[in-house]
């Protein structure tokens, strides 16, 4: 299984596919902040991807209703971590100062 970014292709791992349900992440949500979210490297050089002030901007730029960006606004905590590889490790809610990246 795995997503179709522009530059590259993201593969889940068995990680993320286990975790993924009861974490409640919708495929939309990945799918918008792994083309519309901004991201860092974290310690081992996997990429973290979230929804970041910058990201709503070019929503609203691509013509995203103001419905739809609310929606993500709301799903601000999320962070998806990505493999140098395109593997998909995780995706998960940031639930304190420390893992905020934004």
């Amino acid at each position: 299984m795995h997503i179709h970014m522009k530059n590259q292709s993201i593969t889940y791992s068995q990680h993320f596919l286990n975790d993924r349900m009861h974490r409640g992440i919708g495929e939309d949500v990945i799918q918008t902040i792994l083309e519309m979210g901004e991201f860092k490297y974290d310690k081992h050089n996997g990429k973290i991807y979230y929804l970041g002030d910058k990201s709503f901007h070019n929503m609203k730029r691509a013509g995203m209703s103001k419905q739809d960006i609310e929606y993500y606004r709301k799903k601000r905590a999320v962070q998806i971590v990505v493999s140098m590889d395109g593997v998909l490790i995780t995706a998960m809610y940031a639930n304190s100062s420390r893992t905020h990246l934004h």
